[in-house]
């Protein structure tokens, strides 16, 4: 009942048409990519949805070893846009 509820709730959005023309649909083939792609765009990550857990924890853990990595390869320095 309740993922019925946040449904309604978001096709009431003025913009739920953006969850169906792909304007929110993931890009990228690697992790980069993916990054890359939602900061152009400003997408932010929602929580997940009941059984998709074990997903979303693999895609956490490849963003979270992405994260180690451009920071490391920075040396913790964070480039301002």
């Amino acid at each position: 009942m309740n993922q019925l509820d946040d449904a309604a709730k978001l096709l009431a959005e003025p913009d739920a048409g953006n969850y169906f023309n792909r304007t929110y649909a993931p890009e990228g083939r690697t992790v980069a990519q993916l990054v890359h792609s939602m900061t152009r765009r400003n997408l932010r990550f929602a929580p997940a949805v009941a059984g998709d857990e074990s997903a979303y924890l693999v895609l956490q853990r490849a963003l979270a070893e992405y994260d180690l990595a451009v920071h490391s390869q920075l040396g913790g320095v964070v480039a301002k846009t």
